[in-house]
């Protein structure tokens, strides 16, 4: 009964098969996640080392989103105007 609610309410506490990406978005989805692992999929590791080469270059913004259904989704979307260079995940890996 508690499962079935939850279900029309758009909520899956289970987990189940990933949740689609946002409306529009479908492009920009780089990987996403269950709410059981805690690090991005490892199949997803060029995408994401790709998307990250992006983001620093200031070419694109990189976020993620939690889904009803508590599935994470990392997003990478090109910006209007580029920012200037910021070495946030190179810095990271050096130290």
């Amino acid at each position: 009964m508690v499962q079935k609610r939850l279900r029309a309410m758009g909520l899956n506490l289970k987990g189940g098969s990933a949740p689609p990406p946002r409306p529009g978005w479908e492009t920009c989805l780089v990987a996403q996640r269950p709410p059981s692992m805690t690090g991005w999929p490892e199949e997803a590791a060029k995408r994401i080392a790709a998307a990250r080469a992006c983001y620093e270059a200031g070419t694109h913004e990189m976020f993620t989103v939690m889904t009803p259904c508590r599935w994470t989704q990392l997003y990478l979307r090109p910006r209007r105007t580029k920012a200037p260079s910021n070495h946030y995940f190179t810095e990271a890996q050096a130290a």
